[in-house]
């Protein structure tokens, strides 16, 4: 669960009070273990109950696309940051690289040299020394970290790993 998904959710819920006329369910827990079959199963009655106008299908849900019934093509999608998108499929998409560029130029306009980053395996991948150098600032590989979605074990022990350094570092 992302920044990007809370604003979703809170504009989808902004606008349906906004305009009570329409309405925004919401299939939260498709990639947790423990409710997928749940989930799934509203999702399944919903679709073939015909109670839906359509999906927005987030990244790490997309794979749901190609089973039925949500391959119907008569059902309307949009994929969020799909590439490469089929030309029958509607995908928003942002540009990833000056995201990244804007990110670091921040924090470089704030005096940072050396920066760590993590990010989560499957997303955004473009990330790399390029990045860092166009805005000035150093880079080594190991502070490039990857991460499962949701694994906080490992972010609680990454982050103070990666911001172990003197201080004048």
């Amino acid at each position: 669960w992302s920044v990007f998904d809370d604003v979703m959710v809170r504009e989808a819920k902004a606008l349906q009070q906004a305009e009570p006329q329409r309405e925004f369910q919401f299939f939260t827990g498709t990639n947790d273990s423990r409710e997928r079959t749940r989930v799934l199963s509203r999702m399944q009655r919903d679709v073939l109950g015909d109670r839906l106008a359509g999906l927005i299908i987030p990244p790490l849900c997309q794979d749901l696309a190609g089973c039925a019934p949500y391959n119907d093509p008569k059902l309307p999608k949009v994929f969020l940051f799909r590439k490469p998108a089929l030309s029958s499929e509607l995908t928003v998409s942002g540009d990833g690289d000056a995201i990244i560029d804007r990110s670091l130029k921040h924090l470089a306009d704030r005096g940072c040299r050396r920066v760590a980053a993590i990010r989560v395996r499957g997303a955004y991948s473009g990330l790399g020394s390029a990045h860092f150098e166009r805005q000035g600032l150093s880079f080594r590989p190991q502070w490039m970290q990857v991460v499962e979605r949701g694994d906080t074990v490992v972010l609680s022990t990454l982050i103070p790993l990666l911001m172990d350094y003197p201080e004048r570092q």
